[in-house]
């Protein structure tokens, strides 16, 4: 199952995809957009960020842009007074007191929906993720077809260091970018938008509960729930860097992991539709959530047949290595030795305990949305 999921799907889904494209040519497609935006402590981006909408190939007067400062200590909300002088396009909302992005982007919503936003396109971003020129263009020639209900944005140019998992990082994200374009593709089902940058009617919006973790991917499994399509635009870009610490990442992948098991929580019947969707869902995600519990299941039962067979002995010591491959990592990092393979079979061992932490944090019950933003 392990294998089916990182190594037959993707194979699969490059079979099925050759020869395929996306039916939007047409560039003169020009709805109004609305871009929502939560930040917290932004001062070292946010300028850039505000900069990269209005000054990208859209034109600027069909842009609004609404942010919501989540009780911003540092110099946001002063960045943000002086930008909304500067583009009259910018509102901006203050909260007084920590409240988690999710609450600020449904107020954002709300907000949007009050001044009518009949016919516009929304797009929800954070501020790490800098639009290139083409960005907001290529994202809203999809909704010329109105079967389509949101479109993924491309992430690239990420910053990579030698010294940390940025690049392991670089690599998923790369796979994981084309996988979900493939799916759209191919059944017009992406599994999960990512956060950093997508556009969605506002129809097809559905408010996040409050205490859910993984916004992006409940918005996505919702519209498809309802049989619309998600497709990706690898033409539609933002760049932005990666974490490149493995204790702020493993952070974040449990955090990521709680959500992704509330998600699941809520969706799983989708997995008996017995379609495309139900063979993407399992086989890009929920195989890979259940993937700590199949690995100690392989290393149990390899111990146990130990005696039965040479092959069960050299599979569990192969284990054991794979295993405690992060220790190894980690001291080979701290005499300056940095040997790339071994940095991939860690990242990917690591990420996987990240998923067992994050399905513990699930059955304590998850209070709250809050988070500190990841460093990039």
């Amino acid at each position: 199952m392990v294998f089916h999921s990182y190594v037959v799907y993707p194979l699969i889904l490059r079979i099925k995809s050759r020869g395929l494209k996306q039916d939007c040519d047409d560039n003169t497609f020009e709805p109004y957009v609305d871009i929502l935006m939560a930040v917290y402590n932004a001062e070292a981006i946010l300028e850039e960020k505000v900069r990269s909408a209005f000054h990208s190939n859209y034109p600027a007067q069909k842009i609004r842009f609404y942010v919501g400062s989540d009780a911003s200590t540092d110099q946001t909300n002063a960045l943000l007074a002086r930008l909304e002088k500067e583009f009259p396009q910018l509102q901006v909302i203050y909260f007084g007191e920590r409240t988690g992005k999710i609450k600020v982007i449904n107020a954002l919503f709300d907000a949007i929906q009050e001044k009518g936003s009949t016919g516009h396109i929304l797009i929800s971003t954070d501020v790490t993720a800098l639009f290139q020129p083409d960005c907001i263009r290529n994202l809203v020639r999809h909704f010329i077809h109105q079967d389509i209900a949101a479109v993924g944005a491309n992430i690239l140019k990420m910053k990579q260091r030698p010294d940390g998992i940025s690049k392991q990082e670089k690599a998923y994200y790369d796979r994981e970018l084309l996988m979900k374009h493939e799916e759209g593709l191919i059944w017009g089902t992406s599994i999960g938008v990512f956060g950093a940058c997508f556009a969605i009617r506002p129809e097809d919006f559905n408010r996040v509960p409050e205490h859910y973790l993984v916004d992006d991917f409940f918005i996505t499994m919702s519209i498809l729930e309802r049989e619309r399509k998600v497709v990706y635009d690898m033409d539609a870009c933002v760049t932005m860097n990666l974490a490149n610490e493995s204790r702020v990442e493993f952070r974040r992948k449990v955090r990521i992991a709680a959500g992704n098991f509330q998600n699941l929580s809520r969706f799983y019947p989708l997995l008996f539709r017995m379609n495309g969707l139900s063979f993407a869902f399992l086989s890009h995600k929920v195989l890979r959530w259940f993937g700590p519990f199949l690995l100690l299941s392989s290393f149990i039962t390899s111990i146990l047949l130990y005696n039965v067979s040479p092959v069960y002995q050299w599979a569990t010591w192969c284990q054991i290595f794979l295993f405690f491959s992060p220790l190894l990592n980690f001291a080979l990092e701290r005499i300056h030795i940095h040997q790339k393979f071994l940095k991939f079979i860690a990242h990917f061992f690591l990420m996987n305990l990240g998923i067992l932490c994050g399905f513990f944090k699930y059955l304590r019950g998850v209070k709250s949305s809050v988070w500190e933003p990841t460093r990039r």
